[in-house]
């Protein structure tokens, strides 16, 4: 073939595709593959994020977990418990176990623990071995990881081996003479080594000095130590008030109480004995011994007085008596007339009292009289 001819067919088929009609796109329809070979599934996950790992990463490897947490963005499941916030479980010595904290170690060995012979509480001063959430390294207690640098929580005592994310915020610090971290600010408490427990300094210059062993004691509903309450101890002539009206202060933080009797309690815990007691009397009193937990009941005495001389017994308890028991003076009333509204101490004139016998004493006809006569104030009521 001359060049001749070569260049004149070249020049046919260029008009031949010149002379075809462009065929418009039509939306939403896929053209096919030059090669099916190329087509591929998609997961949706990579679809989603609209590119491929490596543009993600450009080249990099992704930051993991443990990195995040490196910047004090810790998981939700590495914040800690529901006591603590913090980023190391601690290994119980006592029974080789891992734990947030030792409060979620004794719920576990010693309030659900089935066998009673098991059943132990943690040391938390033998505390040897943590273990960093983060990069899950194992080490001694201290406040930051050895292998990644994460801090642990923004307050660490390395004698209570005790970690808070929130301790700061709570004004949390170690005292030397109870021998743990109490909160509330170490300025706003003072030590006293002859009752072995912090006060506030208002109270401390005039309090009378307890037992050490007091506050050791249990609280009584809660079964929860009082020595190791969230708040230090405190003692108050006036702290039922400070309870029952939120007086702003110190008092209105109050955990642990002792009352007149000498007993300890958590003042949450006498707050929810008073409000489900059935009657007064009974909302005033200690739950370990009885007594009443003010010094002056006298105005409560004479509201109860009242009561007593308005409400009328119906006549099948006129000849009732009681021989009566004083909780506060510890006297014996022989005899006091039976009435639902209290009976008053012969000797102190208090209502905390108990019966120890009912008995009926006969009581001429002629003193039953007529009960609309006797008891005016009930005929004004019904009118």
């Amino acid at each position: 073939m001359t060049e001749e001819n070569h260049t004149e067919n070249v020049e046919e088929v260029q008009d031949e595709q010149d002379g075809q009609e462009e065929v418009p796109r039509q939306e939403g329809v896929e053209e096919p593959a030059d090669n099916e070979d190329d087509w591929y599934e998609v997961d949706e996950d990579d679809a989603d994020s609209g590119f491929s790992d490596a543009e993600s990463n450009d080249g990099e490897d992704e930051p993991s977990k443990s990195d995040n947490l490196a910047v004090n963005q810790p998981a939700g499941e590495h914040e800690g418990c529901e006591h603590y916030k913090r980023r190391c479980k601690i290994l119980a010595p006592c029974c080789g176990e891992w734990f947030w904290c030792r409060h979620c170690h004794n719920e576990a060995k010693m309030a659900n623990e089935r066998d009673y012979k098991k059943a132990h509480e943690l040391d938390r001063t033998k505390i040897e071995e943590i273990e960093c959430e983060s990069c899950f390294h194992r080490q001694k207690p201290a406040a930051i990881c050895e292998k990644c640098g994460i801090r642990f929580a923004e307050y660490y005592c390395d004698k209570c081996k005790f970690w808070d994310d929130k301790g700061v915020e709570k004004g949390a610090f170690h005292c030397d003479g109870c021998g743990i971290c109490r909160v509330g600010g170490r300025e706003n408490y003072k030590h006293c080594y002859g009752c072995a427990a912090c006060y506030p300094p208002e109270v401390f210059e005039n309090h009378h000095c307890l037992s050490a062993e007091t506050m050791k004691n249990v609280c009584p509903v809660c079964q929860a130590s009082l020595f190791e309450s969230t708040i230090p101890p405190i003692l108050s002539p006036s702290y039922i008030q400070e309870l029952l009206g939120g007086v702003p202060g110190w008092a209105r933080l109050a955990q642990a109480v002792v009352l007149r009797c000498g007993h300890g309690i958590h003042s949450t815990c006498l707050r929810e004995l008073q409000r489900n007691a059935p009657t007064i009397v009974q909302a005033m009193r200690c739950p370990l011994c009885n007594k009443s937990t003010q010094e002056d009941m006298s105005g409560i005495w004479r509201v109860i007085d009242e009561e007593v001389a308005r409400v009328r017994m119906p006549k099948e308890y006129r000849t009732t008596f009681v021989r009566l028991h004083c909780n506060d003076c510890e006297s014996i009333t022989p005899k006091v007339p039976f009435h639902i509204m209290g009976m008053k101490c012969g000797n102190c004139g208090s209502y905390n009292t108990q019966e120890e016998d009912r008995f009926t004493v006969e009581v001429p006809e002629d003193d039953d009289g007529n009960d609309e006569e006797e008891n005016p104030e009930h005929q004004q009521q019904q009118q």
